[in-house]
């Protein structure tokens, strides 16, 4: 796993009958997001964070109370920090060894699949992070009348959770606490809570209503977005910040789109008092079908129109100075920019106009009817996400006038077959190509000097890829994954190759490098049993390459390239770098006479030389050989 981040360490005050030692310091590995993570692996990363958490705490040596491990604050209060019990319906004590539990601490009970219920008791004031997410059978929760917060991620991917009703004197919801609860459909928000986090319901898909209570100042984004099924955001109407109309979530002066219920079929215009869409307003709107947007809008966030399948049209009013619609796509008002292309409209080709010069991000996003697109020589930068999943599509051209390809640009798109990279690029960005599976061959252009983090991950088709002699980084989990991958070429000018570059490549059967052994993470080949060839000369080789075998290779000694000049014949000689060589002549190469006439040493594998005598002889051989 990349991303490797260092936990915060806390060390609470202990009571007399407790003790605890720090042994070291724990890391956790946080994985990477893809292309819609489905909750099993949701629930996997957050297995792989658990296992960290647990090592620390481990090393904190915790107190043990039955099928508890906890720890105390500096207060004598509990916080729990680990269950090793056999699940069912769990009931968590009020005080362990005499003082009060207050806490449960990150991640105690994560991924926990023989949990089915939890009570919790009234003296705990905090559910901290991930403190349940994953636990896919956990169906009934009895929330603590004290409790005050709910930490990040909490219950994320807690999919057997149907209802929620929480405590009077809950404040604060952090982000994503309850996303991906797929069951949750009764849920009540009750009047005190005045913060609710980005992503804190996101992709709820069985709730169909919801009621923000006058309370909220804060809401974060998308935090009741990609829910599927949901008809109306509802808001008391005493609330200072927010305000609903049709079931629409809007800022009270109406001023500000925030969010539309997933659920609602059919088009939508939006209120002529909007000047701003907020970022993921439609999110997972995917029976949304047509969106007019009024004149006075000015500003549309991030991701706001994205990915909706439904979406076959989006109309601009022609007062608006800001954008424009050609078609049903949308445009920058002057067409420089192409801002949305509707996830939903008409299958097949499609030519981008020669006005653009900015693909825009996530532009194409999930067109899963585009199967080709034409990009003029207008285009110099696609954004992050332009053609993330688009697997129908089979082929692009990219012009050289693009120097600029944004991280995730091609992800996903699965039935990709043909790629033509630009001249302009110098460097193929972070997870571009990501599971492109279809992909069986790269030519990597000669101006690109870095292959960033993950960009080929998981391409199973491809077969072979063209490295130029500009490379100088491959970055991490570049080519992890690419199982039909049988041999590579790395140029001399490779210097680091990032941790995990070619794990699982079982394919990979030989690796050829030119130049001297890079910098390199200690785990590049889990999973790949290839060997590692270089050449004679260059510097820092050893028996082994980061776990591989290495084998020297001898090139050939060659004289190239005669030709005459004034000051008589001149010619280059040509093998392993560094090594030196002696130049000999003879007039009869058959009588053994060879004379000695130049000694060289052939710096990056070649040096020149020219013989100034060679008139003075009617014929005259060459050869060469090892000093």
């Amino acid at each position: 796993m990349e991303g490797l981040k260092l936990l915060e360490l806390r060390l609470f005050a202990a009571p007399p009958h407790v003790s605890y030692s720090v042994s070291s310091i724990c890391v956790m590995a946080v994985c990477e997001s893809g292309r819609g993570i489905p909750m099993k692996n949701w629930i996997l990363m957050y297995g792989a964070i658990a296992l960290g958490v647990f090592a620390l705490w481990g090393d904190l040596q915790a107190a043990v109370y039955g099928d508890f491990e906890y720890q105390v604050d500096e207060g004598n209060r509990v916080a729990i920090t680990g269950y090793h019990g056999p699940g069912g319906e769990v009931e968590i004590p009020e005080s362990m060894d005499g003082m009060p539990v207050t806490g449960i601490q990150m991640a105690p009970f994560i991924w926990n699949e023989t949990l089915t219920g939890i009570l919790i008791p009234d003296t705990v004031e905090k559910i901290e992070r991930s403190s349940f997410s994953g636990c896919s059978n956990l169906a009934s929760v009895r929330f603590p009348a004290g409790l005050t917060r709910i930490g990040e991620s909490a219950f994320r991917g807690c999919i057997s959770l149907s209802s929620v009703t929480l405590p009077a004197g809950l404040g604060v919801i952090e982000s994503g606490a309850f996303s991906g609860c797929t069951s949750l459909a009764d849920l009540t928000i009750p009047e005190g809570v005045h913060f609710i986090g980005m992503s804190a319901f996101l992709d709820c898909s069985s709730l169909t209503s919801v009621m923000i209570p006058s309370s909220v100042t804060t809401l974060g984004n998308g935090a009741f977005g990609a829910n599927a099924n949901l008809m109306a955001i509802d808001v008391d109407p005493l609330n200072p910040v927010y305000r609903s109309v049709d079931g629409v979530l809007f800022s009270t002066e109406l001023t500000i789109l925030l969010q539309y219920p997933g659920g609602r079929p059919g088009g939508y215009v939006i209120p002529d008092t909007v000047t701003e869409i907020g970022p993921g307003a439609f999110s997972g709107a995917d029976k949304l079908t047509e969106v007019t947007i009024p004149g006075g809008v000015s500003s549309i966030g991030s991701r706001a129109l994205r990915g909706n399948v439904g979406l076959t049209a989006i109309h601009v009013d022609q007062a608006n100075p800001y954008f424009e619609s050609v078609d049903g796509i949308l445009f920058s008002e002057d067409r420089s920019t192409l801002i949305q292309y509707p996830a939903g409209y008409q299958a097949g080709d499609y030519a981008i106009p020669d006005s653009v010069g900015i693909v825009g991000s996530g532009s194409f996003y999930n067109c899963h009817g585009l199967s080709g697109v034409t990009i003029p020589d207008t285009v110099h930068t696609i954004e992050q996400y332009a053609f993330y999943g688009c697997d129908g599509l089979v082929g692009v051209l990219l012009p050289d006038s693009v120097g600029s390809l944004g991280d995730f640009v091609f992800s996903w798109c699965t039935s990709l077959v043909d790629i033509e990279l630009s001249s302009g690029l110098t460097s193929i960005p972070k997870s571009a190509f990501v599971s492109c599976a279809s992909l069986t061959d790269v030519i990597i252009p000669a101006s690109v000097e870095r292959i960033e983090d993950s960009a080929f991950r998981d391409c199973t088709g491809l077969s072979a890829v063209v490295m130029p002699s500009s490379l100088v980084s491959i970055g991490k989990h570049s080519f992890r994954g690419c199982s039909s991958l049988a041999s590579l070429t790395l140029p001399a000018s490779v210097t680091i190759i990032g941790t995990w570059a070619f794990q699982e490549c079982p394919s990979l059967e030989s690796i050829y490098f030119e130049g001297d052994m890079p910098e390199h993470g200690s785990t590049l080949f889990e999973g790949t049993s290839a060997t590692i060839y270089y050449i004679e000369g260059t510097a820092d080789w050893k028996d082994t390459f980061a776990g591989l075998p290495t084998v020297k290779q001898f090139l050939p000694i060659m004289i190239e390239d005669f030709e005459m000049v004034a000051e008589g014949v001149r010619f280059t000689i040509t093998g392993a770098p560094n090594i030196d060589v002696v130049i000999e002549a003879a007039g009869d190469p058959g009588s053994g006479n060879w004379m000695e006439i130049f000694r060289c040493r052939l710096i990056e594998g070649a040096c020149s030389y020219t013989d100034t005598r060679e008139g003075l002889f009617r014929i005259r051989f060459y050869r060469v050989r090892r000093q």
